[in-house]
């Protein structure tokens, strides 16, 4: 038998497509405050019904700012490319859900203290806590492992808990309390061996100590326990609120301590964290996460006619990750001749979210917008088996399911 190789080829650039000119694609160009509307003159590019750019929380290495618009609004951009006929398109982008009263006051998440643990760059898979910015182990011990990077969450770092005493993960949060403070925890863990589903879970303590030093004498705020797992080696969000600061804490440094619970009396069971968040709420009691599953962020490539924003291409995206702060890559495809009714137009692409009534608000960045002219590969896979003329039966005797040679 002839062996046949087949190679798949694509790049950044959308096979041998070509890239559509974006002005101003994350946000980075503005007046340096934050949060700044679109609409000031400062945002070049973007226009729309009250997006604005946002400085902090960002993620994959894309500047510090990115797109932001609450509920209902939307941003959008209308670029110089015309559509020309045959033409396919692919806008990419990345996205984010937050909540109103949480973006500035993040103290533990992403990059900020090493909430995804990721600030250990090593490739080697199991690392101990000394190797760990930012975490110690409250046991004292920072020679047993505290991260890997198999089962992961987003094909990176993850922190190890165990229920059996040994790790127990704390974080000096550098915040100063003052009575009456409110603050949230957001995570995803993952059942590993050993792992109660039914009875095992993870706490989340927040705590003071005498000296104000991490390995000092613990006054414990409040403990909130995750739920059980609810599918079989699998990652789940949790989200955690907890109650005003009391006024004994007040001036005290924060400190927020993770540990896996047995709740079988086995010990010996083992789960993964990552995205850790902990954020310090503005303006009250704080806002209701709402069901990821009423959360949508919706793309769309469109023309203007007569200063109508009319779309042309639409796709709408629930996220993802139902974690606030977390970033995961989209994508809308648009095939070759699609938009022919709109040849000689120019071409623009928008962002909306649906009104969730929550205060609630979706992010983007790193913006990527590439087309395909006419008669370009496409990348689909075709063949010609159904041309193969049938073969002649050779009788019984014979193997004619041939073995293969690679």
């Amino acid at each position: 038998m002839k062996k046949i190789t087949l190679f798949l080829l694509a790049s950044s650039s959308f096979l041998l497509g070509e890239t559509i000119s974006l002005i101003n694609p994350s946000g980075e160009i503005n007046n340096g405050v934050s949060p700044t509307a679109v609409s000031d003159p400062s945002v070049l590019g973007w226009s729309g019904n009250g997006g604005q750019v946002i400085k902090g929380r960002t993620d994959y290495g894309n500047g510090a700012w990115r797109l932001s618009f609450e509920d209902s609004q939307e941003i959008r951009q209308l670029t110089s490319h015309t559509i020309p006929s045959g033409a396919s398109y692919s806008l990419r982008f990345d996205a984010a859900m937050f909540a109103t009263g949480t973006d500035e006051s993040v103290l533990i998440g992403g990059s900020v203290r090493n909430g995804n643990f990721n600030a250990d760059s090593s490739t080697t898979d199991s690392r101990i806590f000394s190797d760990t910015p930012s975490w110690t182990n409250l046991t004292g011990n920072q020679g047993i492992e505290a991260t890997r990077t198999n089962l992961p969450l987003d094909g990176s770092r993850n922190a190890v808990l165990s229920q059996n005493g040994t790790r127990v993960f704390a974080n000096d949060t550098g915040h100063t309390l003052a009575s009456g403070e409110l603050f949230r925890a957001t995570y995803q863990w993952y059942d590993a061996a050993g792992w109660t589903d039914a009875s095992d879970r993870i706490s989340v303590t927040l705590f003071t100590t005498a000296d104000n030093t991490i390995t000092g004498t613990r006054t414990t705020l409040q403990t909130i326990l995750s739920s059980f797992s609810t599918t079989d080696s699998a990652y789940q969000a949790e989200t955690a609120n907890f109650a005003a600061i009391p006024a004994s804490a007040n001036g005290k440094r924060l400190f927020v301590a993770l540990e896996g619970v047995d709740g079988d009396s086995t010990n010996t069971g083992f789960a993964r964290l990552d995205h850790f968040v902990l954020q310090r709420l503005v303006g009250g009691n704080p806002p209701p996460l709402p069901d990821p599953a009423t959360r949508v962020i919706t793309a769309d490539l469109y023309v203007n006619d007569n200063s109508t924003t009319i779309p042309i291409a639409t796709r709408s995206f629930l996220f993802k990750t139902p974690t606030e702060g977390t970033w995961d890559h989209y994508h809308l495809a648009v095939p070759a001749g699609t938009l022919n009714t709109h040849v000689g137009k120019a071409i623009g692409i928008r962002f909306r979210s649906n009104d969730s009534a929550l205060g609630n608000y979706q992010s983007v960045d790193n913006v990527k917008l590439d087309f395909l002219p006419a008669g370009s590969p496409d990348g689909a896979f075709t063949d010609t088996w159904n041309t193969t003329p049938n073969q002649v039966w050779i009788g019984p005797g014979y193997w004619a399911n041939r073995l293969h040679d690679w």
